[in-house]
């Protein structure tokens, strides 16, 4: 499971729920460009937490930043 820099932050949200899981990869083609976390979301939907439904929630997401934004750059991988 994986996401782009062009997918949305709902999207990404719901991807971490569905799958249960905490950190999501972000790819470029086949080359990993960073990760995205729950906590990442956390700190960017913090602002939204007044907003009474899930679709205002993810509204507010996707005006809030981008994945590319947002996303770990760092990333050590083993081969």
């Amino acid at each position: 499971v994986t996401v782009t820099t062009t997918d949305t932050l709902s999207h990404a949200k719901q991807l971490l729920e569905n799958h249960s899981i905490h950190h999501l990869p972000v790819v470029e083609g086949k080359k990993v460009l960073g990760v995205l976390s729950a906590n990442d979301l956390l700190r960017v939907s913090f602002s939204s937490i007044y907003v009474q439904n899930d679709k205002a929630i993810e509204a507010e997401l996707d005006k809030a930043a981008s994945i590319r934004d947002i996303m770990s750059r760092q990333v050590v991988s083993l081969r």
